[in-house]
Protein backbone atom coordinates (compact mmCIF):
# COMPACT_ATOMS: atom_id res chain seq x y z
CA UNK A 1 0.00 0.00 0.00
CA UNK A 2 1.21 3.52 -0.82
CA UNK A 3 0.00 7.04 -0.01
CA UNK A 4 -0.45 9.72 -2.67
CA UNK A 5 -1.42 13.39 -2.75
CA UNK A 6 -3.36 14.32 -5.88
CA UNK A 7 -2.90 17.50 -7.89
CA UNK A 8 -5.69 20.07 -7.59
CA UNK A 9 -8.78 18.69 -9.30
CA UNK A 10 -12.50 19.32 -9.57
CA UNK A 11 -15.10 17.08 -7.97
CA UNK A 12 -17.27 16.04 -10.92
CA UNK A 13 -18.96 12.95 -9.53
CA UNK A 14 -20.22 11.64 -6.19
CA UNK A 15 -20.44 13.52 -2.90
CA UNK A 16 -18.28 14.11 0.17
CA UNK A 17 -21.30 14.42 2.46
CA UNK A 18 -23.90 12.00 1.08
CA UNK A 19 -22.95 8.34 1.45
CA UNK A 20 -24.26 5.36 -0.50
CA UNK A 21 -25.79 2.30 1.16
CA UNK A 22 -26.31 0.41 -2.12
CA UNK A 23 -24.00 -0.56 -4.98
CA UNK A 24 -24.45 0.23 -8.66
CA UNK A 25 -26.87 -2.70 -9.03
CA UNK A 26 -29.06 -1.54 -6.15
CA UNK A 27 -27.86 -4.20 -3.73
CA UNK A 28 -27.13 -3.26 -0.08
CA UNK A 29 -23.48 -2.59 0.70
CA UNK A 30 -22.04 -4.87 3.38
CA UNK A 31 -18.64 -5.09 5.03
CA UNK A 32 -16.47 -7.89 3.63
CA UNK A 33 -15.04 -8.53 7.10
CA UNK A 34 -18.11 -8.26 9.37
CA UNK A 35 -20.99 -8.74 6.93
CA UNK A 36 -22.71 -5.70 8.45
CA UNK A 37 -24.33 -2.92 6.39
CA UNK A 38 -21.93 -0.16 5.49
CA UNK A 39 -21.99 3.32 3.97
CA UNK A 40 -19.59 4.27 1.20
CA UNK A 41 -18.57 7.82 0.27
CA UNK A 42 -17.36 8.23 -3.32
CA UNK A 43 -16.08 11.08 -5.48
CA UNK A 44 -14.71 11.36 -8.99
CA UNK A 45 -11.87 13.90 -9.14
CA UNK A 46 -11.18 15.45 -12.56
CA UNK A 47 -7.48 16.22 -13.07
CA UNK A 48 -6.46 18.11 -16.20
CA UNK A 49 -4.56 16.07 -18.75
CA UNK A 50 -2.20 19.03 -19.02
CA UNK A 51 -1.40 19.08 -15.29
CA UNK A 52 2.40 18.62 -14.96
CA UNK A 53 1.98 16.77 -11.64
CA UNK A 54 -0.31 14.09 -13.04
CA UNK A 55 2.29 11.81 -14.74
CA UNK A 56 4.12 11.22 -11.44
CA UNK A 57 0.87 10.43 -9.58
CA UNK A 58 -0.26 8.08 -12.35
CA UNK A 59 3.11 6.29 -12.24
CA UNK A 60 2.73 5.72 -8.49
CA UNK A 61 -0.75 4.24 -8.95
CA UNK A 62 0.35 1.99 -11.81
CA UNK A 63 3.40 0.77 -9.93
CA UNK A 64 1.33 -0.30 -6.91
CA UNK A 65 -1.27 -1.96 -9.15
CA UNK A 66 1.40 -3.84 -11.13
CA UNK A 67 2.91 -5.17 -7.90
CA UNK A 68 -0.44 -6.71 -6.93
CA UNK A 69 -1.44 -7.98 -10.39
CA UNK A 70 1.57 -8.12 -12.76
CA UNK A 71 -0.21 -10.47 -15.19
CA UNK A 72 -2.95 -7.93 -15.82
CA UNK A 73 -0.71 -5.36 -17.49
CA UNK A 74 0.08 -5.32 -21.21
CA UNK A 75 3.65 -5.04 -22.55
CA UNK A 76 3.08 -1.32 -23.20
CA UNK A 77 2.66 -0.78 -19.44
CA UNK A 78 -1.11 -0.18 -19.57
CA UNK A 79 -3.57 -2.41 -17.66
CA UNK A 80 -5.90 -4.63 -19.65
CA UNK A 81 -9.49 -3.30 -19.98
CA UNK A 82 -10.78 -5.89 -17.48
CA UNK A 83 -8.57 -4.48 -14.71
CA UNK A 84 -10.17 -2.03 -12.28
CA UNK A 85 -7.57 0.73 -12.34
CA UNK A 86 -10.01 3.41 -11.00
CA UNK A 87 -8.91 5.96 -13.62
CA UNK A 88 -11.33 7.06 -16.36
CA UNK A 89 -10.44 8.87 -19.57
CA UNK A 90 -12.83 11.84 -19.57
CA UNK A 91 -12.70 11.99 -23.39
CA UNK A 92 -13.78 8.38 -23.83
CA UNK A 93 -16.78 7.73 -26.06
CA UNK A 94 -17.29 4.19 -24.71
CA UNK A 95 -20.63 4.00 -22.81
CA UNK A 96 -20.57 2.76 -19.22
CA UNK A 97 -23.01 0.21 -17.77
CA UNK A 98 -25.68 2.95 -17.69
CA UNK A 99 -25.16 3.75 -21.39
CA UNK A 100 -23.56 7.11 -20.52
CA UNK A 101 -20.40 8.22 -22.32
CA UNK A 102 -17.74 9.91 -20.15
CA UNK A 103 -17.23 12.57 -22.81
CA UNK A 104 -20.87 13.66 -22.40
CA UNK A 105 -20.62 14.29 -18.65
CA UNK A 106 -19.99 17.78 -17.28
CA UNK A 107 -16.39 18.39 -16.32
CA UNK A 108 -15.08 15.12 -17.81
CA UNK A 109 -13.66 16.10 -21.24
CA UNK A 110 -9.96 16.98 -21.17
CA UNK A 111 -9.43 15.31 -17.79
CA UNK A 112 -8.45 12.08 -16.10
CA UNK A 113 -11.12 11.08 -13.57
CA UNK A 114 -9.72 9.52 -10.42
CA UNK A 115 -12.32 7.38 -8.62
CA UNK A 116 -11.91 7.41 -4.83
CA UNK A 117 -14.04 6.07 -1.99
CA UNK A 118 -14.08 5.43 1.75
CA UNK A 119 -16.33 3.75 4.31
CA UNK A 120 -16.01 6.75 6.61
CA UNK A 121 -17.15 10.32 6.11
CA UNK A 122 -14.07 12.08 4.69
CA UNK A 123 -12.11 14.50 6.85
CA UNK A 124 -12.16 17.87 5.11
CA UNK A 125 -10.02 20.95 5.70
CA UNK A 126 -9.65 24.53 4.60
CA UNK A 127 -6.76 25.36 2.27
CA UNK A 128 -3.51 24.72 4.09
CA UNK A 129 -5.03 22.09 6.37
CA UNK A 130 -5.01 24.30 9.49
CA UNK A 131 -8.77 24.29 10.03
CA UNK A 132 -11.45 21.64 9.59
CA UNK A 133 -14.21 22.30 7.05
CA UNK A 134 -17.65 20.61 7.00
CA UNK A 135 -17.92 18.14 4.12
CA UNK A 136 -21.35 19.60 3.32
CA UNK A 137 -19.69 22.89 2.33
CA UNK A 138 -17.57 21.29 -0.39
CA UNK A 139 -19.96 20.80 -3.28
CA UNK A 140 -19.67 18.85 -6.48
CA UNK A 141 -17.98 21.25 -8.90
CA UNK A 142 -15.53 22.68 -6.31
CA UNK A 143 -11.75 22.25 -6.48
CA UNK A 144 -9.79 20.17 -3.95
CA UNK A 145 -6.68 18.12 -3.30
CA UNK A 146 -7.01 14.63 -1.86
CA UNK A 147 -4.75 12.48 0.28
CA UNK A 148 -5.34 8.80 -0.56
CA UNK A 149 -3.96 5.33 -0.08
CA UNK A 150 -3.63 2.88 -2.99
CA UNK A 151 -3.57 -0.91 -2.74
CA UNK A 152 -4.63 -4.01 -4.67
CA UNK A 153 -8.07 -5.44 -3.95
CA UNK A 154 -6.84 -9.07 -3.62
CA UNK A 155 -9.64 -10.29 -5.91
CA UNK A 156 -8.90 -12.74 -8.73
CA UNK A 157 -12.53 -12.57 -9.94
CA UNK A 158 -12.51 -8.76 -10.30
CA UNK A 159 -8.86 -7.72 -10.12
CA UNK A 160 -8.21 -4.06 -9.48
CA UNK A 161 -7.13 -1.53 -6.89
CA UNK A 162 -8.64 0.49 -4.08
CA UNK A 163 -8.04 4.22 -3.96
CA UNK A 164 -9.07 5.00 -0.39
CA UNK A 165 -9.98 8.63 0.26
CA UNK A 166 -8.47 9.82 3.54
CA UNK A 167 -8.38 13.64 3.67
CA UNK A 168 -9.65 16.45 1.47
CA UNK A 169 -8.22 19.97 1.23
CA UNK A 170 -10.55 22.64 -0.16
CA UNK A 171 -8.83 24.76 -2.81
CA UNK A 172 -11.36 26.91 -4.65
CA UNK A 173 -14.99 27.31 -5.60
CA UNK A 174 -16.29 26.21 -8.97
CA UNK A 175 -19.64 26.13 -10.71
CA UNK A 176 -21.70 23.65 -8.73
CA UNK A 177 -22.68 20.48 -10.58
CA UNK A 178 -26.18 19.35 -9.70
CA UNK A 179 -27.50 15.88 -10.31
CA UNK A 180 -30.88 14.63 -11.40
CA UNK A 181 -32.66 13.08 -14.39
CA UNK A 182 -32.06 14.60 -17.82
CA UNK A 183 -35.12 16.56 -18.93
CA UNK A 184 -34.64 15.57 -22.58
CA UNK A 185 -34.60 11.92 -21.52
CA UNK A 186 -37.66 12.21 -19.27
CA UNK A 187 -39.79 14.05 -21.84
CA UNK A 188 -38.46 12.42 -25.02
CA UNK A 189 -41.79 10.68 -25.87
CA UNK A 190 -44.56 12.61 -27.64
CA UNK A 191 -47.30 13.67 -25.22
CA UNK A 192 -50.01 12.97 -27.83
CA UNK A 193 -53.26 14.89 -28.33
CA UNK A 194 -54.13 17.50 -25.72
CA UNK A 195 -57.18 16.76 -23.54
CA UNK A 196 -60.44 18.68 -23.94
CA UNK A 197 -60.27 22.19 -22.51
CA UNK A 198 -56.51 22.57 -23.04
CA UNK A 199 -55.49 25.77 -24.80
CA UNK A 200 -52.23 26.95 -26.31
CA UNK A 201 -53.05 30.44 -24.99
CA UNK A 202 -53.99 31.72 -21.53
CA UNK A 203 -57.66 31.11 -20.78
CA UNK A 204 -59.86 33.77 -19.18
CA UNK A 205 -59.82 33.02 -15.47
CA UNK A 206 -62.80 32.98 -13.12
CA UNK A 207 -66.36 34.30 -13.49
CA UNK A 208 -67.02 37.84 -14.62
CA UNK A 209 -67.69 40.19 -11.65
CA UNK A 210 -71.39 40.40 -10.66
CA UNK A 211 -71.76 44.00 -11.89
CA UNK A 212 -71.04 42.78 -15.41
CA UNK A 213 -73.62 40.01 -15.17
CA UNK A 214 -76.55 42.32 -14.29
CA UNK A 215 -79.52 42.10 -16.69
CA UNK A 216 -80.14 45.06 -18.98
CA UNK A 217 -82.37 47.83 -17.60
CA UNK A 218 -85.93 47.65 -18.96
CA UNK A 219 -87.14 50.77 -20.80
CA UNK A 220 -89.58 53.06 -18.94
CA UNK A 221 -93.06 52.87 -20.51
CA UNK A 222 -93.98 56.06 -22.28
CA UNK A 223 -90.46 57.31 -22.28
CA UNK A 224 -90.25 57.36 -26.02
CA UNK A 225 -89.55 60.53 -27.96
CA UNK A 226 -92.13 61.12 -30.70
CA UNK A 227 -90.77 61.53 -34.19
CA UNK A 228 -89.89 65.09 -35.13
CA UNK A 229 -91.78 66.39 -38.17
CA UNK A 230 -89.52 67.79 -40.90
CA UNK A 231 -89.51 71.57 -41.39
CA UNK A 232 -91.18 72.40 -44.69
CA UNK A 233 -88.89 73.87 -47.28
CA UNK A 234 -85.71 72.98 -45.35
CA UNK A 235 -83.45 71.08 -47.70
CA UNK A 236 -80.13 69.71 -46.56
CA UNK A 237 -77.31 70.35 -49.04
CA UNK A 238 -75.59 67.25 -50.35
CA UNK A 239 -72.85 66.00 -48.05
CA UNK A 240 -69.46 64.94 -49.36
CA UNK A 241 -68.87 61.20 -49.29
CA UNK A 242 -67.58 59.93 -45.97
CA UNK A 243 -63.90 58.96 -45.94
CA UNK A 244 -63.19 55.21 -45.75
CA UNK A 245 -63.02 53.92 -42.19
CA UNK A 246 -59.52 53.78 -40.74
CA UNK A 247 -58.02 50.37 -40.25
CA UNK A 248 -58.59 49.28 -36.66
CA UNK A 249 -55.56 49.64 -34.41
CA UNK A 250 -54.76 46.39 -32.60
CA UNK A 251 -54.38 46.66 -28.84
CA UNK A 252 -51.98 44.37 -27.00
CA UNK A 253 -52.03 43.21 -23.40
CA UNK A 254 -49.61 41.43 -21.06
CA UNK A 255 -50.86 38.11 -19.63
CA UNK A 256 -48.54 36.10 -17.38
CA UNK A 257 -45.58 38.03 -18.73
CA UNK A 258 -46.45 37.33 -22.40
CA UNK A 259 -47.71 39.86 -24.98
CA UNK A 260 -51.03 38.96 -26.68
CA UNK A 261 -53.32 40.87 -29.05
CA UNK A 262 -56.83 41.78 -27.91
CA UNK A 263 -58.37 39.82 -30.78
CA UNK A 264 -56.49 36.66 -29.84
CA UNK A 265 -57.49 37.01 -26.19
CA UNK A 266 -61.14 37.50 -27.10
CA UNK A 267 -60.98 34.28 -29.10
CA UNK A 268 -59.68 32.63 -25.92
CA UNK A 269 -62.73 33.82 -23.96
CA UNK A 270 -61.64 37.19 -22.54
CA UNK A 271 -64.34 39.85 -22.09
CA UNK A 272 -64.36 43.58 -21.33
CA UNK A 273 -64.41 42.70 -17.66
CA UNK A 274 -61.14 40.83 -17.97
CA UNK A 275 -59.49 43.50 -20.11
CA UNK A 276 -60.24 46.11 -17.42
CA UNK A 277 -57.75 44.39 -15.14
CA UNK A 278 -55.01 43.72 -17.70
CA UNK A 279 -51.88 45.71 -18.38
CA UNK A 280 -51.55 47.15 -21.85
CA UNK A 281 -48.34 46.35 -23.70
Amino acid sequence: MISILTPVGRIVDGSLSQGNTKDGEGKPLVSKTTGQPRTSYYIGLAISKADPKWPAVKAQIYEEARKSFPAHFAPNGEPYPTFGIKIIDGDSQVPNNKSKKPCDKEGFPGHWILKMSTDFKPKCYEKGGHQAKPAEEIKRGYYVRCACSVKGNDSQQKPGIYINLQMVEFQAFGQEITSGPDADEVFKDDAGALPAGASAMPVAAGPVPPSFNAPPVAPVPGFLNPPVAPVPGFLNPPMPPAPPPAAPVETFYIVAGVKYSESDLRKAGYTDAHFAGLQRA
